[in-house]
């Protein structure tokens, strides 16, 4: 975080969160604290803006395992932050 953003400045829009009681195939819970309505789904993908103005995508992806290894739950969940080839030139 830098100097330029004071969180205080920011609200609670939206929260993610694995439920291992869902659906097999709909394990993430996104929270919609403006409306109060709760979803579920397989991950989630925002699309935004650097402070530089350069287009972003953050991607969660969940797999589940189909079959989890022993002592583990079997789920994967991959964090993507991706940007265009061409930001720099």
């Amino acid at each position: 975080m830098t100097d330029e953003w004071d969180i205080d400045e920011f609200e609670d829009i939206t929260a993610h969160h694995y439920c291992k009681n869902n659906k097999e195939d709909e394990k993430m819970v996104e929270t919609d604290f403006v409306t109060g309505e709760i979803t579920n789904g397989k991950g989630f993908r925002y699309e935004m803006f650097d402070k530089d103005m350069n287009p972003v995508i953050l991607i969660c992806d969940v797999q589940i395992e189909p079959t989890p290894k022993a002592k583990g739950s079997g789920v994967k969940a991959q964090m993507k932050v991706m940007m265009r080839k061409d930001r720099n030139e």
